[in-house]
């Protein structure tokens, strides 16, 4: 496997207040879900479909925008629902969020030279282009080369962390991995940016010195 279905399952159960635990069967692999009952009229996301990638793409361009890439539709869409979910409930940016999907590397690069991106997460083993690959062409070109590339792998190895870097990713995060470490990451990331965004936009001498503990001149 990939290393991350059960996480994710886990994680959606207790983003709707229930659980996913293995019982106590010694001669099965049995897990047990258990979800409150609740009435609600909202509506079910989709969790699959070329519709699903295609609504997307017309986020507008004010919210901050982070484009997931992985060619598995359903890690993709369940990370997508996780990470939506997380920010509407606990993030200090909520609902301030625009989540982007492509299933492959050719259809992100399109993407971000199509979309106002200020994040990109991505697989490695993927179909046609790699992460890793995806990863260097973005630091190749100079229309995007500034946007923060976060990998996310089952690879655990140091020489994949070692490439990963090489290629110029600024994270790389292991699978399975903690939802909210992630989201924290992410936001650590972006806020960071937005720092130096403005510290640019301002003129870097007032700013640089306590923000980004340059040394100070005489």
């Amino acid at each position: 496997g990939v290393g991350i279905g059960l996480p994710l399952a886990k994680n959606l159960a207790r983003m709707h207040s229930g659980d996913l635990i293995l019982s106590g069967r010694t001669d099965v692999t049995d897990f047990v879900l258990t979800l409150p009952m609740v009435d609600s009229e909202e509506k079910t996301p989709e969790m699959g479909g070329e519709e699903l990638f295609e609504e997307e793409k017309k986020t507008g361009p004010e919210l901050p925008c982070i484009l997931i890439v992985d060619d598995n539709r359903s890690i993709l869409a369940a990370l997508r629902l996780l990470l939506e979910k997380y920010f509407a409930l606990a993030s200090k940016l909520a609902e301030n969020y625009a989540i982007l999907m492509a299933p492959t590397g050719v259809e992100a690069l399109k993407i971000l030279k199509e979309s106002d991106v200020d994040m990109l997460l991505t697989d490695i083993s993927m179909p046609g282009m790699s992460g890793l690959e995806l990863c260097a062409k973005v630091r190749e070109d100079i229309e995007i080369s500034h946007i923060p590339v976060l990998i996310i792998s089952a690879r655990g190895s140091v020489q994949s962390k070692i490439q990963a870097m090489q290629a110029g990713a600024d994270l790389y995060i292991e699978k399975p991995f903690d939802l909210q470490y992630l989201v924290s990451s992410i936001e650590n990331i972006l806020d960071r940016r937005v720092l130096l965004r403005n510290a640019l936009e301002q003129g870097v001498s007032g700013m640089a010195v306590d923000m980004f503990g340059l040394p100070r001149k005489d």
